[in-house]
């Protein structure tokens, strides 16, 4: 998102920011990342997501 520079890129980088420490959060509540570390749990977060997006 840095990238982008258009007329509302502030807004944009500032949605990103609060739905990247949303996302954050959710991982540190769920216990994931105390037991597996950050990078397994984003990996179990995305294919949960696919899943539920396959139906």
């Amino acid at each position: 998102m840095s990238a982008y520079t258009g007329d509302d890129a502030e807004p944009l980088r500032e949605a990103m920011r609060q739905a990247a420490a949303k996302k954050n959060q959710a991982l540190e509540d769920s216990g994931l990342v105390g037991e597996h570390g950050w990078y397994t749990a984003e990996q179990d977060l995305k294919r949960a997501a696919r899943a539920a997006e396959a139906g």
